[in-house]
């Protein structure tokens, strides 16, 4: 019952032969007394309810009402108990329990206080972008004993919208309104891509990533960069932020280190990327040769491509360089967000004519220098366009 409550009056006695000239409403302390408080002598003979007010919220009370008549008597009606039951408190605004470009799953919560009476429903209140801007639409009443889980199905992708929810015991009394949780139809983003590690000296080294190839509908607000000890022990966060690289400095010669690397948008943290590992070197040293692994030859070009060395003397390779016979025709580098590239067209050069041969070499460099040269691929006018004429051995 509320504090305002309610007891109805009742006309006991024909108004012919005593006439009916109000009622007097009377209650205990609530506290186990009679019920012989008078709260109010001159209630209305046309009244038929009397809201007592000003009650304890959560004791139990007792109330009559006693009809007057005109020569002084008082018919009383039975009395009635009930506890008082107040406002339940507001509930706690709702979290994210999943989402996806298509719904957002609450968790949904009752408070603590529930006035006194258990709580029965859960009113949950949205807005809804951009055709309402209050908090206003109820997009469900959840009843015990689901009371805490709501899957919003009636969302945009991307759109950021805007939850409250009100608490009703099971005598009707509504709590305020919990806080607003502002939430968007989004999921994890996926994996970033292309972790690479870069040498920078014995003790130094460079990390490099890409963004992931779905950002999960929503724009991603950081990067996590996760690093194994060194000594094979747990992997920690080391960096939080925008950037999709990183630099470290002071870590020990010849350990081998462990690199992942996930993002997280407003929906959650994605997956790790896959790993990239490098161990540091005490004495790094040029790399050795890369191989030259196939030619392209068309009416105006030659396309030579490559594979990295086996052994990259103990830092990542920076450069290469395609040789002619004894010309350089290009060097190729790369940087902290740019694979280095492994093919090189030739322009001038016709394949399906007469000419040539033509020998190609190729070196890579890393930070202690160069390699020795590729073996050596010759081509000429071939049979088929497009083929490998011939191939050398080394130069």
């Amino acid at each position: 019952m509320l504090p305002g409550t309610t007891a109805s009056t009742a006309t006991c006695v024909s108004s012919a032969e005593l006439p009916l000239i109000g009622f007097t409403a009377f209650r205990d302390d609530c506290n186990g007394g009679d019920v012989t408080t008078p709260v109010n002598t001159a209630v209305a003979s046309t009244a038929t309810s009397y809201a007592f007010t000003g009650l304890p919220t959560g004791a139990r009370c007792g109330f009559r009402i006693a009809a007057n008549n005109s020569r002084g008597g008082k018919l009383s009606t039975n009395t009635i108990y009930r506890t008082i039951v107040g406002p339940p408190a507001a509930p706690p605004a709702p979290t994210r329990k999943n989402s996806s470009m298509s719904f957002i799953h609450l968790n949904t919560f009752v408070p603590l206080d529930n006035g006194g009476a258990s709580i029965r429903y859960l009113r949950v209140y949205r807005d809804d972008p951009p055709t309402t801007s209050s908090i206003s639409v109820l997009i469900a009443e959840l009843s015990s004993p689901y009371l805490f889980d709501f899957k919003d199905l009636s969302v945009s992708t991307g759109k950021l919208y805007r939850y409250q929810t009100i608490a009703v015991n099971s005598e009707g009394v509504e709590s305020p309104r919990s806080p607003v949780a502002t939430l968007v139809a989004a999921s994890p983003p996926s994996q970033p891509a292309s972790v690479r590690v870069v040498y920078r000296s014995r003790t130094a080294l460079h990390v490099v990533w890409e963004q992931p190839q779905d950002n999960g509908g929503n724009d991603l607000f950081k990067f996590t960069l996760y690093m194994d000890s060194g000594r094979g022990g747990n992997r920690l966060p080391v960096f939080e932020g925008p950037a999709t690289h990183r630099e470290f400095d002071g870590l020990e010669p010849g350990l081998r280190y462990t690199f992942q690397v996930s993002a997280t948008n407003i929906a959650g943290e994605s997956p790790l990327s896959d790993m990239a590992t490098f161990r540091t070197v005490a004495d790094p040293g040029p790399p050795g040769k890369p191989f030259v692994v196939s030619t392209d030859c068309g009416a105006e070009t030659i396309e030579i491509g490559w594979a990295p060395p086996e052994d990259d003397g103990g830092c990542e390779v920076e450069k290469y360089a395609v040789y002619e016979y004894s010309t350089e025709l290009v060097e190729l580098t790369g940087s902290v967000n740019t694979a280095l590239a492994s093919s090189y067209t030739i322009t001038g050069r016709n394949c399906t004519a007469a000419g040539g041969p033509w020998l190609f070499t190729a070196r890579a460099k890393n930070c202690e220098g160069w390699s020795s040269d590729s073996h050596a691929l010759y081509t000429r006018n071939a049979d088929l366009p497009g083929r490998v004429g011939g191939l050398g051995g080394e130069t």
